[in-house]
């Protein structure tokens, strides 16, 4: 609300609103419940604003340091590692993130039709609440040069592909869901 009204005062032209730290910082599709006591009304603020609303997002099932990971990020981890959803290493184990951000989570496999249907019917409620865009970020985590896609592509090709599996798999999402939106 201080930044719709930011705008409105200072009359600053825009038409999206992007928000980074929205989500529960574990499984990414669901509210901070802290932060956000009524998503779907500050969604509708944003909307009545003639603002377009873009969500961060992260292609991971998280591996959390920073405290107990809560019963959502738990089934989605044991469901993602039982039905293969996330990328693989060469040994057929889960791939987990080696450097840098979101080290030794898991990464979603984009070529995998079930993994992709497992992804978004968790996030299909943020359309349906107005959601019209994602920033999709973190598509370079592939780093192990032998980590497999489930669409057969290894190492180097599968790093370099990653990206676009993922960003086209949020365009789809949308357009499949009859949202006119956004990735970026």
């Amino acid at each position: 609300d201080t930044q719709l009204a930011a705008l409105k005062r200072y009359n600053y032209p825009a038409s999206v609103m992007v928000l980074e730290q929205w989500s529960d910082e574990q499984t990414f599709y669901r509210w901070h419940p802290t932060h956000w006591r009524d998503p779907a009304a500050m969604v509708r603020r944003v909307r009545d604003a003639d603002l377009h609303l873009v969500l961060w997002q992260i292609p991971i099932i998280k591996c959390e340091k920073n405290g107990e990971p809560g019963e959502a990020l738990q089934n989605d981890l044991r469901e993602a590692a039982e039905k293969g959803y996330a990328v693989r290493s060469a040994d057929g184990s889960p791939y987990r993130i080696t450097e840098n951000w979101f080290v030794d989570s898991m990464l979603l496999d984009f070529t995998n039709p079930d993994a992709v249907r497992w992804w978004f019917a968790k996030r299909k409620p943020l359309l349906e609440m107005g959601v019209e865009g994602f920033k999709t970020d973190g598509g370079e985590f592939l780093y192990e040069k032998a980590a497999r896609l489930h669409n057969g592509a290894i190492g180097l090709a599968a790093h370099n592909l990653y990206p676009m599996q993922y960003e086209t798999a949020y365009r789809d999402f949308m357009m499949e869901n009859g949202v006119n939106g956004v990735t970026f």
